[in-house]
């Protein structure tokens, strides 16, 4: 998959006929500082943010899965209600909430740490009918047992899928196999 786009904000340029390749079935990496529109990036191969010229076509036409910075899910469901939105699997929605340690929690997610509803957040997007999932730093509030759990789910249930991640820190990649780096 690939494009080249150029968009800005006002004044202020973010990708100059900026040529993006992302291999498919593969993780990409894409990294930068604060403000260099990684996120909005994400935005745009979602569909959710217009681009000023430039062509990201074949993204557009694949089914996307997104774990946004923040977990948005329906904070009044419980972590399998809100698993249930995405899919009809409930037999495998409750497994996966079982072994992150969620599987008999039925209170509402607005009850939930921040760690544990990113946890939900990434399940609910792995469980989504997609082709490719962008995850904007997907790990933040868990710990490093979590993350290699995560990083050892998503492995295992996205293998067929093409993944992208936006992150600060490396080492929140460790347990995943890195095939392609974007800086920005």
């Amino acid at each position: 998959m690939e494009g080249i786009i150029s968009k800005k904000f006002k004044e202020k340029v973010l990708f100059d006929n900026f040529h993006l390749v992302i291999p498919e079935y593969k993780i990409t990496w894409i990294k930068g500082n604060s403000g260099k529109g990684k996120t909005t990036l994400l935005r745009i191969l979602a569909g959710l943010e217009s681009i000023d010229s430039g062509e990201v076509t074949d993204f557009l036409k694949r089914r996307c899965s997104y774990v946004f910075q923040e977990p948005r899910l329906i904070e009044h469901y419980s972590a399998l209600d809100n698993l249930l939105l995405v899919t009809k699997d409930e037999a495998k929605a409750k497994a996966l909430l079982l072994e992150i340690g969620l599987g008999e929690d039925k209170q509402p997610v607005l009850k939930f740490s921040g760690g544990m509803k990113s946890r939900v957040a990434i399940l609910r997007a792995l469980l989504a009918p997609s082709d490719f999932i962008l995850f904007d730093e997907p790990f933040n509030g868990l710990d490093s047992d979590n993350k290699t759990l995560i990083s050892k789910i998503i492995l295992r249930e996205a293998e067929n899928k093409t993944l992208i991640f936006v992150t600060h820190v490396e080492q929140d990649l460790a347990g995943l196999t890195v095939n392609n780096v974007i800086s920005v």
